[in-house]
């Protein structure tokens, strides 16, 4: 695919300081990236309620059809996460840890294919340090998304397909989609590799015409695909009617979110400025002369970013290899290889910091100690309401999340004689006061206990006890 430009390697004061921000951002870091992540509870709770009740549904946050819970996709992570959660306690830090070995997997299998495609180990290098440090994927490896999981096998079809093994890649294929929809940018990496081999052929008279794709490829994969719909179908095939709730809820752009809508898109601009600098030099200096896979590359990961409408910033990273793979290879063409990975390091690495210290007063640990500590001994199934990340510390009980009520379409009769209520200073944001609001005219509430979180906000405890009902 690509003619290997040979350099010297990177210079070793470079690659340990790499190294060693990578393990401090992965081991003391760990779990202290964010203090309270809604989607950490929301997918969580799904790996739980499918391992340890069977259940399919989202009953923590009230999403009762196919956008919330494991009953169209997500069965496979699910039981994976769910038997990983199951030996770690249901730690949030604990199934941290799974996403990083994805994320470490899939960053494996990246360089392979790197190398497959004949690029430079100095290219290669980049690439992983990139991957690692780039708050696209260091956020997906801190999180207990599907997205890792999801990016791992999308990656590794792909994988499987340069290594002639189109019937599992298909397969695959069909896992990653069954783990998140988004999984299909896989079969996008395939289309952009297909291409630029056809491209190539075309533009090289001298070069023996070879088959690119060859029936028997093509009959391999489309067994593969239908296996692998086969299993999809096994696990869902009762409950396809949720795919009309959840068509209409798409829409957006990942794009758009990472670098504009996104509450901290300013952090990304920069990169942002990088890539529109790489693409203006590969197309005034007609790079795509020397290679043709990036632009191919980079034109179908922003078609899927069109035909799969998600605007969730949390995509961004399905999307962003083909311009990872142009600025370092423009980087290397230029020889400044080692000052765009300063220079990358510096910023990102400042963030990382500025992260470290806003949060420095914050202990997940202490926090879940506190919530239990303040809520009184309860049956199992006295119905409690708080934040998301409170989940974590009652996830054995019956617990329930800002916006319950109103996502769930709860009715008056369907209400809880009596509940504990957690209230902080995101409950605005994340649906707690209207939804409570809708139903406060019914209760007799009583304050039980408050207290300030450190780095985070005033927390209270309540009692709602429902009125007579004369």
């Amino acid at each position: 695919m690509n003619t290997k430009i040979r350099r010297p390697p990177l210079p070793i004061w470079l690659l340990t300081i790499l190294i060693l921000c990578v393990l401090i951002l992965y081991i003391p870091m760990h779990n202290r990236y964010r203090s309270d992540y809604i989607d950490d509870a929301w997918s969580f709770s799904w790996a739980y309620n499918l391992w340890e009740h069977g259940e399919v549904f989202d009953t923590v946050f009230g999403y009762l059809d196919g956008d919330g819970g494991t009953s169209l996709f997500g069965r496979i992570y699910a039981w994976l996460y769910g038997f990983w959660g199951s030996l770690t306690g249901w730690s949030r830090p604990g199934g941290f840890v799974l996403s990083v070995l994805f994320l470490a997997g899939t960053a494996a299998l990246w360089r392979a294919i790197l190398r497959h495609m004949n690029y430079s180990s100095e290219l290669i290098c980049g690439f992983l340090f990139l991957m690692l440090l780039m708050e696209a994927y260091y956020s997906t490896a801190h999180s207990l998304r599907g997205d890792a999981m999801t990016f791992f096998l999308a990656t590794l079809c792909f994988y499987l397909f340069i290594l002639h093994r189109p019937f599992w890649s298909a397969l695959v294929l069909c896992f990653a989609v069954e783990t998140h929809p988004y999984g299909m940018v896989g079969l996008f990496y395939i289309f952009a590799l297909i291409t630029a081999r056809y491209l190539e052929r075309a533009a090289d008279r001298q070069q023996e015409k070879k088959a690119v794709l060859t029936p028997r490829t093509v009959l391999l994969f489309t067994a593969g695909g239908l296996t692998g719909l086969a299993v999809y179908l096994a696990l869902h095939w009762n409950y396809l009617g949720g795919l009309n709730d959840l068509a209409g809820r798409t829409g957006g752009n990942p794009f758009l979110s990472y670098f504009f809508l996104h509450r901290y898109s300013w952090r990304h601009w920069p990169e942002l400025l990088l890539i529109i600098i790489a693409l203006t030099v590969y197309l005034v200096k007609r790079e795509y002369k020397n290679d043709i896979f990036i632009p191919v590359f980079t034109a179908f990961c922003l078609l899927f970013s069109i035909l799969i409408p998600r605007g969730n910033f949390h995509y961004v990273g399905f999307l962003y290899p083909p311009f990872i793979l142009m600025i370092l290879f423009l980087a290397e063409r230029y020889h400044i290889s080692k000052w765009v990975l300063t220079l990358f390091l510096l910023f990102q690495m400042s963030q990382y910091a500025w992260l470290a210290w806003s949060q420095r007063d914050f202990s997940w640990k202490a926090y879940l100690t506190r919530l239990e500590q303040a809520l009184p001994e309860t049956e199992t199934n006295t119905f409690i309401y708080g934040p998301p990340s409170g989940w974590f510390a009652f996830h054995k009980q019956n617990y329930h999340a800002y916006g319950f009520f109103g996502r769930a379409g709860i009715t008056p009769d369907q209400l809880p004689k009596m509940m504990y209520v957690v209230k902080n200073g995101e409950m605005e944001k994340q649906g707690g006061t209207a939804d409570l609001a809708a139903i406060a005219a019914l209760y007799r509430v009583a304050l039980l206990t408050e207290w300030d979180e450190p780095g985070h906000s005033c927390y209270t405890l309540e009692l709602w006890e429902k009125k007579n009902e004369e």
